[in-house]
Formats: C-alpha cells, structure tokens, sequence
C-alpha cells in the first residue's frame, strides 16, 4: 500500500447499448441530480443522486443486476457509497482529493464529451475515458499515497459516471491504517499535496487555480 507505485484496474461493467439505455432514463430524471455535499465537501460535489433515489423501474434493476455481478468480479462489496453523478454546467470538473473508502470503483457510462479524464497528479496517470468504450470502469486503492486524484474539466458536452466506494477492512487492517489516514487527511492532504501537485504536474496547476483547491475555499 505505501509502495511508490499506482496503478487502477480497467474492465466493463455495462454494454454501451446499455449505457444508452440507462443515459436516457437518466436524462428523464434530471430533477434528482443536485448538488449536495452528501459524498464530500460541498466544493468537492458536482450534480449527484443516489442510485437507492431513482425510480423504480427496469433500467434501476440493470443497474443492480451489474453492479452484482460487478463485486463479484471484484471480490467486494459497494457498502459505503453508490451514487451517480453529472458534470454539467457550472460543474465541470473535481479538483484533486483523496476518497474516504478503502476502494473506489468509476463506471464511466458515456464518453462523448472534451475533456473530463481523471487524473492521478501525484502517480502521474491520466485516464482518459474516450480511450474506452461507455460502460467500462476504473477500481483502485483509495489508501495509496498516490490515490490522490480529480474530475479534469469538461469542456464540452456531459459527463456521467457512477462512483462506488467500499470500505473491506480486516480488523487489524482498520487499526493499522488508522494513523496513515490521520497523517494524510489531516497533514498531508491539508499542507502538502497541493504544494507537491503544482511542482510536479503543470497540467493540474493549470486546470485547478490555486483558489480553487478545497483548502481555500469557504
């Protein structure tokens, strides 16, 4: 976990026949995107709804159907957060941070958009999702040094994408990493990421401003 060596697992989780199957429900449900800071700060949320929040129909049961079988490809369970969000408007990117879970899964559900890769700017790893057919995922450990990570800019069209996050820890695991999560949330995150990100990778520093990074904003 502390080795000096990031990568993120890459496979699919939906057909993209399917991903437009659900963007079209999705779209006739815009209402239930907000922004919200129920899966973070607020300055780190763009337009989100729970995927429990949606209605009841059958695109809701493919998605649980998927993401069954996608845990099962994975060896985990999605028990801490499973939600779907939106880059659109006046929320087109995520600046660098770090999750709260143990893992974090993205399923990148369209791909016809500029812009929107995620980035890794302390691993130096840009995953670009029009590389990718819809419906393919990224999973990585959200503990590593090197998970830090953001939503680059948007800069035309819609981005979607489901976030799930899980949190599978043994009980020696969970005190184990209790003290790095200390340091890195409260320390290095806070004093220290920022200040490394713009040193080693111009291409955050030029997307994120300084104002906008979560410890200057209100």
């Amino acid at each position: 976990m502390f080795k000096f060596k990031f990568d993120y697992k890459v496979g699919y989780a939906f057909t993209p026949t399917e991903c437009q199957t659900i963007l079209k429900d999705l779209e006739r449900q815009k209402d239930k995107f907000l922004v919200t800071d129920d899966h973070g700060d607020l300055c780190l949320s763009v337009y989100e709804s729970e995927i429990s929040n949606l209605d009841d129909n059958k695109t809701k049961e493919l998605i649980e159907y998927r993401l069954k079988e996608l845990e099962k490809k994975l060896n985990l369970k999605f028990d801490l957060e499973r939600f779907i969000i939106k880059y659109d408007s006046d929320r087109r990117d995520m600046q660098p941070h770090y999750d709260g879970s143990c893992t974090t899964t993205l399923i990148y559900l369209n791909n016809t958009y500029v812009g929107g890769s995620t980035i890794f700017p302390l691993a130096k790893r840009e995953h670009i999702p029009q590389k990718f057919k819809p419906g393919h995922f990224i999973n990585y450990d959200s503990n590593h040094i090197l998970s830090y990570h953001g939503g680059m800019p948007v800069t035309n069209g819609v981005k979607y994408a489901i976030a799930l996050r899980s949190f599978k820890l043994s009980l020696w695991g969970a005190i184990t990493i209790l003290p790095w999560r200390i340091f890195r949330d409260v320390f290095f995150e806070r004093f220290m990421a920022d200040k490394i990100v713009r040193r080693i990778n111009p291409l955050v520093a030029e997307a994120f401003p300084q104002h906008y990074f979560k410890k200057n904003k209100s």
